[in-house]
């Protein structure tokens, strides 16, 4: 570790459960261009189904998409299950479509 630069420490990281929720739903979506709230994400660790299962709840926008009118939402939400690290469920409660 004292040979590696500030870039290589930075990849020995692991993402959040919130940031791997948010990378499944840009993969859910591509080409969605969705810019994810960081102050939306929320991870609730109350009962949902056992120890170690967790709901993770991420919200975003896409800036390039009118406010009002069209086929495609400009706010999105999903909501990711998580049981032990693994995820096993993946929905949307908000958007991409109207």
């Amino acid at each position: 570790m004292a040979g590696c630069t500030q870039h290589q420490v930075k990849e020995l990281r692991q993402p959040g459960l919130a940031e791997r929720c948010a990378d499944a739903m840009r993969a859910s979506f591509p080409g969605g261009d969705i810019e994810i709230r960081i102050d939306r994400r929320q991870a609730n660790a109350t009962d949902y189904g056992g120890l170690g299962a967790l709901i993770v709840d991420v919200q975003g926008v896409r800036p390039k998409m009118p406010q009002t009118g069209g086929f495609l939402a400009r706010e999105v939400a999903a909501r990711c299950r998580f049981e032990n690290g693994i995820l096993t469920e993946f929905r949307w409660t908000e958007g991409p479509f109207r």
